[in-house]
């Protein structure tokens, strides 16, 4: 068997026209020849087309949703299509788009039993019908012998040139398209890879918000703690116990300035008494008396003056 055949393993229907979530599976897929039968409106049509669908996605209808996985080459392969957004991977890893036949030649890879059998059998074996039919209805063999072709090709003339000229044109212009194809897809797949990269630091964002409020919270429940550690009689104080502190302060210095000038005044007084000799007993009378006595000659003296 050619190994460059595409050979599906399962299909998953998710959502399609004409079923809702969660669809249905055919998995077990045979490589080579598998029958798929059932009732009408059973999905045999739908899941046909589902084939085809994850080839050329660009023909499937805008809001249906399949996966499948498929072999080509050895390699296993993973695609999906939903609502319009394909994704192709390659043994479990992210993948362009595989090299697929043509779109132009999708209608070879889709054909009804109905298509095939153009004309009455008359017996023939199947294969030979279906390979006859692919070949646009006409026995090959016996057409290049009634029209008399031959195995070499004529002289090449100016029209054979310019055909050749457009001929390797037209395929450099598909190559081309395939290529601005294949750009489209991993441009696609690059914005979607930027979308979840920013999601991802939004995400991120999020982790750093949670984290900060998980330490503010921590640090809230020990400063807690460490408050519950206190006496009882710190729920007393009033808030404004600094400025009280400080007029404290500020008596204290006031009275200590009183004492200071009295103690000094009283150094004075002692000085005096010791000057003018002053007993224990106190002045005598004699002394007062003569002292009364010189005051009111001084007042006697002073309403004088002034009359």
């Amino acid at each position: 068997m050619n190994n460059r055949a595409l050979k599906f393993h399962d299909l998953n229907i998710i959502r399609a026209p004409g079923f809702t979530p969660p669809g249905f599976t055919i998995d077990n897929l045979h490589p080579q020849i598998n029958i798929i039968y059932g009732a009408n409106a059973a999905g045999k049509t739908t899941a046909a087309r589902a084939f085809s669908y994850l080839i050329w996605p660009e023909y499937a209808p805008e809001k249906i949703y399949i996966q499948g996985k498929f072999d080509l080459e050895g390699i296993d392969w993973f695609a999906e299509l939903d609502t319009g957004k394909t994704i192709y991977q390659k043994n479990g890893n992210q993948s362009p788009r595989p090299s697929f036949p043509s779109v132009e030649h999708r209608d070879r890879y889709y054909l009804a039993l109905h298509d095939l059998l153009q004309q009455e059998t008359t017996g023939e074996p199947l294969a030979k019908i279906i390979s006859r039919e692919l070949a646009g209805g006409y026995q090959v063999s016996k057409a290049i012998k009634e029209l008399g072709f031959k195995d070499k090709a004529f002289r090449k003339g100016k029209k054979s040139r310019q055909a050749n000229k457009k001929i390797k044109e037209y395929q450099q212009a598909l190559r081309k398209q395939k290529e601005l194809v294949t750009e489209e897809k991993q441009l696609q797949q690059l914005y979607k890879e930027l979308q979840d990269v920013k999601e991802a630091q939004k995400n991120m964002e999020l982790v750093k918000q949670a984290l900060k409020y998980s330490q503010a919270n921590k640090n809230y429940k020990e400063i807690k703690t460490e408050f519950e550690r206190f006496p009882e009689q710190m729920s007393r104080i009033e808030g404004n116990e600094e400025q009280k502190l400080r007029e404290i302060k500020r008596d204290i210095e006031k009275y200590y300035n009183k004492k200071k000038t009295a103690k000094s005044k009283f150094k004075k007084a002692a000085k005096v008494v010791k000057d003018i000799n002053l007993t224990d007993k106190g002045v005598q009378e004699s002394v007062l008396t003569e002292i009364k006595n010189k005051k009111e000659k001084l007042k006697s003296k002073e309403e004088t003056k002034k009359n």
